[in-house]
């Protein structure tokens, strides 16, 4: 090479030193914003396994019991920490509306069943403090307080809500899952999402669940009953049903004023509408009706409900009008049951749905349906406030709850030795 192509070639050499070191740092960037974007991203979607594997830590309080899903896994223990014990929750935040969260300072249950059960929970050992140091208490000692609760069911039916709060851009929605037979409650979501480990950073972390306090107008279980009066047998098709406050509900052709056996005020007291279903969560709320509305949609139209309300009221229309207590806490009498034998069945499947404008041109969207086999079968409620965007769809995000509720139907049954089993601190 010659001196002057030595020369030429100098300045390149030196400006590739200076610009691959810049081009690396662009590609972090951009690397990590990309990342950020999915993590966002996801965060308003499917549960990842950060969200529902990393442990909600809070300040060191007294030992309580673990409590477990049907299945034994658990949901919140306690484990040695600092003076005392630290309560921690492995699936935090997707189980927060179950399960919620113990205070800060004193370690009692703030909300969910810690609250509900707070005394239950709370294991007061014959030991001394110098054997809580030396050998601290496990919860083969001290037993676990088993739920309803399956946690893959609950992560499904997570996902299913997720997607059709981002679908219709709603800030607010739940999705229950429950056996119509006796009220047991396999999964309860909600967005937006608690974190117990930060609480203490939500304005209304410490108030009811949105299944059990958010109100909603129940012309879902109208068009149920418009469904039911129209397809004698479960229909194989859904069917969308558009309602508004100063419309009729609409479902081919026909309207709610012309049905048999209209809606009156002592049928919807019978469904449960104006009191609460009995569920074992905190503030529960009531709901209301309006009794100067006689009949028809104009009653429908007056009536408050909360979600659970909704399922309940649709549970009764599908076991033949038995009444059902909603509940999380799995009785040791051993009548309890999630699911099938395991062998896989034809499953029947069939929803309604039931989109709300009120005055202010607020829109509230809810969806009741059920799924079931030649023996067992199980409804759910997935209800969204507030809704951004009216869009099509409505079919793949049924089909992400259908397969929660096919999860769920085709777990296997469990006997009084199994619950008991979960009672005395894990399955035998």
């Amino acid at each position: 090479m010659s001196g002057s192509q030595e020369k030429k070639s100098r300045p390149r050499k030196h400006l590739d030193r200076v610009i691959a070191p810049e081009r690396g740092r662009w590609l972090a960037v951009l690397l990590a914003l990309c990342v950020a974007f999915l993590v966002l991203y996801r965060s308003d979607g499917a549960p990842t396994e950060a969200m529902v594997s990393s442990p909600g830590t809070v300040a060191p309080g007294g030992f309580r019991r673990a409590i477990v899903d049907r299945a034994g896994a658990v949901l919140a223990y306690s484990e040695p920490g600092g003076s005392g014990y630290q309560r921690r929750y492995p699936y935090d935040p997707l189980m927060t509306p179950v399960v919620g969260f113990v205070d800060v300072y004193t370690g009692k249950g703030l909300n969910g069943i810690e609250f509900q059960y707070d005394s239950l929970l709370r294991y007061d050992a014959p030991s001394s403090l110098a054997r809580q140091v030396m050998a601290p208490l496990d919860h083969q000692e001290a037993g676990s307080i088993p739920l309803t609760i399956e946690r893959m069911v609950q992560v499904k039916a997570a996902r299913a809500l997720a997607r059709a709060a981002r679908h219709y851009r709603a800030p607010a929605g739940c999705i229950v899952v429950m056996d119509p037979e006796d009220g047991a409650v396999l999964a309860l979501a909600q967005v937006p999402a608690v974190r117990a480990g930060r609480f203490w950073e939500e304005p209304d972390a410490a108030g009811p669940s949105l299944a059990a306090g958010l109100y909603f107008r129940p012309l879902a279980i109208a068009a149920a009953m418009l469904e039911r009066e129209e397809h004698p047998a479960p229909p194989r098709l859904p069917s969308w049903h558009s309602v508004s406050a100063t419309t009729s509900l609409l479902t081919k052709g026909g309207d709610l004023d012309r049905m048999d056996g209209q809606p009156s005020l002592s049928l919807v007291a019978a469904l449960g509408f104006g009191q609460k279903t009995g569920i074992d969560l905190p503030g529960e709320r009531e709901g209301c009706i309006d009794s100067t509305s006689s009949r028809g949609l104009e009653l429908l139209n007056n009536i408050k409900a909360t979600p659970l309300q909704i399922l309940k009221a649709y549970a009764m229309l599908e076991n033949g009008g038995k009444p059902v207590t909603p509940h999380l806490l799995l009785r040791p009498d051993g009548t309890e049951s999630s699911g099938g034998d395991g062998a896989r069945q034809r499953t029947s499947w069939s929803y309604v749905g039931a989109l709300y404008e009120n005055a202010t041109g607020d829109e509230q969207l809810t969806f009741v349906g059920k799924a079931g086999t030649s023996g067992r079968s199980l409804v759910f409620v997935l209800a969204l406030d507030k809704i951004k965007r009216r869009k099509s769809g409505a079919a793949s995000i049924m089909n992400l709850v259908k397969g929660a509720l096919d999860l769920a139907l085709s777990l296997p049954r469990l006997d009084r030795s199994g619950i008991m089993a979960l009672y005395s601190g894990g399955r035998e």
